[in-house]
């Protein structure tokens, strides 16, 4: 499953996660393309499983190199930078000392600081991770909730091309709903569809 959020590179960082997380959930393989209604749920909580745990995985990643490029010297944040959570695992702050000066990644760096740049839309949503966000959505029982965040986060008022998006998105979930109750027995009350 580790291979699904794109962790499987960076074994030496997964260490700190904890494995139950990984080992809890059904992956989609198991439900065949079945359009079961128990099989859809499945899909979905693990898609929303492993994009959580991509996300924050990229949080954790992300604030890891703002803490190594606080030290104006690569040599100083190695040998004196090992943030707190790493301690006793002075590996890892090695190999993600190397990382973050790869070329490849350094390029990469400039290149989303730069895309971050020409953004059109800015949330409104302060520091705090979409994730979390998306996370809270989807326990109070959205079907949507990366929608529900975009709403939240990015429509305000006078700002149309935000509002624009999100009513397009809402009408397209709308289909979506339709689009799978049309797989179930007719009788399905469309409350209980869940997306794929």
């Amino acid at each position: 499953m580790t291979s699904d959020i794109g962790l499987d590179r960076h074994r030496s960082c997964i260490a700190l996660w904890p494995t139950t997380l990984f080992t809890s959930c059904v992956p989609i393989a198991q439900c065949n393309g079945s359009l079961e209604r128990s099989c859809l749920k499945t899909n979905y909580k693990t898609a929303h499983v492993n994009r959580l745990f991509s996300e924050r995985y990229n949080q954790w990643k992300g604030d890891l190199h703002y803490h190594f490029e606080v030290f104006d010297d690569p040599q100083v944040a190695l040998q004196e930078g090992c943030p707190k959570e790493l301690e006793g695992r002075k590996d890892s702050w090695v190999w993600l000392c190397a990382h973050f000066q790869e070329h490849d990644y350094v390029n990469k760096a400039q290149v989303n600081k730069g895309n971050r740049k020409k953004k059109a839309l800015l949330h409104h949503s302060g520091s705090r991770p979409f994730s979390y966000r998306m996370d809270a959505r989807w326990r109070g029982g959205s079907k949507f909730p990366e929608i529900d965040v975009f709403g939240d986060v990015y429509v305000r008022p006078g700002n149309e091309l935000a509002e624009s998006l999100h009513t397009t998105m809402m009408e397209r979930s709308q289909l979506v709903i339709q689009e799978s109750a049309s797989q179930l027995p007719p009788e399905t009350p469309i409350e209980s569809v869940d997306p794929p």
